[in-house]
Formats: C-alpha cells, sequence, structure tokens
C-alpha cells in the first residue's frame, strides 16, 4: 500500500508526455544499406531517487565524513538546496550503415549522439562546520554533512559503434565469430545555477562537486574493443571473448595534483557447456587472467583502505570462476 501511495504520488506529479521517433533505412543494394533514427525521450524519477534515504561513512580527501543521502522532499535537503525532482528529457540521432559482403559476414557501423536536459544524479558530498552545526540543529546529530539526487546538469554523448560477426559452417560444427570496437564521449554542457542554502544563512555550496562532474565526463572507459568466439559441436559450446577497456580518469574533489589516470585493461572469460537431455552444465571464468586495475595513489587511497578505484569497469576481485547444472521441464 505504501509503494502504490508513493506511485501514485509520481504519476500524479510527472503525468504524461510525448515520445517522438522516425526511422527510416534505404538499402543501396543487397550489400550496404542506410539507416538513420531520430527521437526523443522522457523518463520520470524513480522511487529511489524520490525518497531514498542513508547514512554511511564517505572518505573525502583521506578524510572519513558520517554522511546523510536525504530525499529532496526532506526539509534538511531543502535546507541544502535540494529542489523537486523533473523528469529527464533526452534527443537522439543515430546513423549508420549495414554491410552483408557475402554469407555469414554481418556489421553495422553507426554514429549517435544523444542529449539529457536535467539528467538526475547525486550532488557532491555538502560538508563543513555549518553543516553540521545546522543538521544537529534540526535534530539530526553526529552526521558531518548531506547529498541529494538532483536535476543539476544537461549532458551531451557522442560516439561511433562498430560491431561485426562472422559464422562459419564446419564439417561436424559451427563457428562464431563476433568483434566490436566503441567510442564515446560525454561533455557537461550546463551545470544548473547553485540555489541557495535556506537553513544555512546564506552559504553557499557546490552543489555539484568537482569529483561528481568527473564522474559524468571522464570516470568511464572512452573505448572498449573486443573479439568473440563460439564453437558448437554436438552437446558441446565453447566460448572465450577478450576485451579491452580503455583509460579513464577520476577526479579529486578539491586538488587537480590528485587526479589519477588509470590504465587501459584486457581481460579474458571463456566457459565450457555440455547439454545432456533436460539437463545444462557449464564451467568458466570471468577475467581469466586474474587482471585488476591500477592501484590507487596514496593521496586517494583513503588512508590505504581503499586499494583499487572503485569506478573499475571490471571491478577489483580478479578471477572469477563458476559452474553451473540447469534443469528444464
Amino acid at each position: 500500500q505504501k509503494y502504490a501511495v508513493l506511485l501514485d504520488e509520481l504519476l500524479g506529479d510527472f503525468g504524461g508526455t510525448t515520445s517522438l521517433e522516425l526511422s527510416g533505412r534505404y538499402a543501396f543494394d543487397p550489400v550496404i544499406a542506410l539507416r538513420a533514427t531520430v527521437s526523443t525521450g522522457f523518463r520520470a524519477p524513480s522511487l529511489q531517487q524520490e525518497y531514498y534515504s542513508s547514512t554511511a561513512i564517505n572518505f573525502i580527501t583521506g578524510v572519513p565524513y558520517t554522511i546523510r543521502t536525504f530525499p529532496v522532499t526532506n526539509p534538511a535537503a531543502q535546507a541544502l538546496g535540494a529542489q523537486p525532482l523533473r523528469p529527464e528529457l533526452s534527443h537522439d540521432y543515430t546513423v549508420g550503415l549495414v554491410l552483408t559482403p557475402h554469407d555469414g559476414l554481418y556489421t553495422t557501423i553507426d554514429a549517435y549522439q544523444i542529449t539529457i536536459a536535467h539528467r538526475i544524479i547525486l550532488s557532491g558530498n555538502l560538508t563543513g562546520t555549518s553543516v553540521q552545526d545546522y543538521l544537529t540543529g534540526v535534530g539530526i546529530p553526529f552526521v558531518d554533512g548531506g547529498r541529494f539526487f538532483t536535476n543539476a546538469v544537461d549532458t551531451r554523448t557522442r560516439g561511433v559503434d562498430l560491431v561485426s560477426s562472422y559464422s562459419i559452417p564446419l564439417q561436424a560444427s559451427a563457428l562464431g565469430l563476433t568483434g566490436g570496437v566503441n567510442y564515446n564521449k560525454t561533455d557537461i554542457l550546463a551545470i544548473a545555477p547553485n540555489p541557495p542554502q535556506a537553513g544555512l544563512a546564506g552559504l553557499t555550496l557546490p552543489i555539484i562537486t568537482r569529483d561528481e562532474q568527473g564522474r559524468i565526463s571522464d570516470g568511464t572507459p572512452r573505448t572498449k574493443v573486443f573479439v568473440a568466439a563460439d564453437w558448437r559441436t554436438g552437446p558441446w559450446t565453447l566460448h572465450g571473448q577478450v576485451t579491452r577497456y580503455g583509460e579513464w580518469t577520476d577526479l579529486s574533489t578539491t586538488s587537480p595534483a590528485d587526479d589519477q589516470t588509470y590504465s587501459a585493461i584486457v581481460v579474458l572469460d571463456a566457459s565450457l557447456g555440455y547439454q545432456w537431455r533436460a539437463w545444462s552444465f557449464s564451467v568458466g571464468a570471468n577475467d581469466l587472467n586474474n587482471a585488476y586495475p591500477d592501484r590507487v595513489i596514496a593521496a586517494n587511497s583513503d588512508g590505504g583502505i581503499l586499494a583499487y578505484p572503485e569506478t573499475s569497469p571490471i571491478g577489483f576481485s580478479g578471477a572469477y570462476y563458476y559452474g553451473t547444472a540447469v534443469y528444464r521441464w
């Protein structure tokens, strides 16, 4: 019942919208075709973004702070500058080629641009003596700072995606090859002006801190390349994939000298499967080569607690082995 009420509130707040999409495809001949799409999008804030709350220890420049994540409807969040969330609005443009030079080979090349207005992200960790004193004064003691979700940025992502697959029939088996390359770059087009912190006697805080901006523009690899092979014979299947993630950068909250760029990472995934009647068995490994990201420099390691970057695209647990058995009826 509680979640039904929250859902009714969201529907009542954001109502309906009209989204548009126009797609076209023109084949010059059986080998090459051109395709394009233009569309608009709409996404209302999720229940978690509207109502999520937690208290946790966050490290800021190596110092631990007790940070409360507030719902935007909380008076304390509004005093820090939170405002009612608005829907995200997007515009998408894609143009690409489809190539089929001969049987078994299929290739697509697409360039795209996605702009998002009023993008919903977490604010930075808002701390300081004035913040702590205010929170204590409104009945939230032992908390050093706060943060909340906000529609504070407009972004644009541009990229190119190339994917190719090739099927090779063999005498008693079949081999499928797939490869792909992706490049994308996200820029922050605008940051909304900081609203006044009504509960803090005119103090102005940077709602979107430097490190949060970096998560959007630099915190993920701009390139990804993969090559995969799938071989099947009778009840057996064998899969292998090599993936390379490009460099990425974590920006420091305050000091550009503490920014850190992490090297590209190559990982190997593999699995072997067997089908017997209604049973399926498989064994495999993710990150079979036991790759790890670069270690975090001392200035960003939270006093040695954090050895590897939380932003790593492959995590920081090394190789993972698994086995499965599935019965279908």
